[in-house]
């Protein structure tokens, strides 16, 4: 490859790396989490997955039957569905918004 390919792709990436990093800063412009630290965002994590099992055990959901709820992870309303597993009572749960999926 010529050197001016090769900066022409390198210019290219740079670019592509850039409007991703502008979208995930427009998509989480009024959440905190873009700025958390990996650590900061595994407590809030493991923090939401409590919240999420006491939600399922306050709300005492029947295995199978798919359930939508306010993501314990995020806050956004209405963005997280889960389901008790029929076969193993095992939670199954994803967020539409944050993207975070839980398998028990």
């Amino acid at each position: 490859m010529s050197q001016a390919a090769h900066s022409a792709v390198g210019l290219l990436k740079k670019r592509q790396r850039e409007f991703k990093e502008k979208m995930m800063m427009e998509r989480f412009a009024d959440t905190e989490e873009i700025t958390m630290s990996f650590g900061d965002r595994l407590i809030n994590v493991t923090n939401g997955i409590d919240k999420l099992h006491a939600i399922v055990a306050e709300q005492k959901s029947e295995p199978g039957k798919k359930q939508i709820i306010d993501c314990p992870i995020c806050g956004a309303k209405a963005a997280m569905t889960y389901v008790l597993s029929p076969y193993n009572g095992h939670l199954h749960a994803g967020c539409t918004v944050c993207r975070v999926s839980i398998m028990q």
